[in-house]
């Protein structure tokens, strides 16, 4: 009856713990908003490397080994294991392009504004990395 009684008596600060949303994540537009002010280009290729870091996470916490390097080749292996949907495929392909077009100087007049956009796919596309593919209601 002790076990009984303790397990009473601590289940009510559980469920308080339980029932207390967690704080969100700072969304990297807002996190890197002065890198973008003060270096667009900066600021596109560290969301770039989160993007990265995210799906190789993704692909790690579901058991397998991250079997190659780069936003397509994970995002493509993300897809091939259905942790992603073919949509979040193809938006994780755009910010791949333009990543490049950023980190290969084609956008040379890449502006603050532009950055901060990019920043927001960015932001956008880590939220549908982190829903499950098939989680239609019904």
């Amino acid at each position: 009856m002790l076990k009984v009684e303790k397990i009473a008596e601590e289940l009510p600060e559980a469920k308080e713990r339980l029932e207390r949303p967690e704080p969100p994540e700072p969304l990297l537009s807002s996190e890197l908003e002065e890198t973008a002010e003060v270096s667009p280009s900066t600021a596109v290729l560290e969301a770039t490397e989160r993007l990265e870091r995210e799906l190789a996470t993704l692909i790690q916490d579901a058991e397998w080994i991250v079997a190659g390097r780069g936003l397509v080749a994970l995002a493509r292996q993300a897809l091939d294991l259905d942790l992603i949907t073919p949509e979040t495929a193809n938006a994780v392909k755009g910010i791949a392009v333009l990543r490049n077009l950023a980190a290969h100087d084609r956008m040379s007049r890449l502006s603050s504004a532009q950055a901060q956009e990019y920043l927001s796919l960015v932001d956008a596309t880590i939220f549908a990395v982190r829903q499950k593919p098939h989680a239609e209601s019904g």
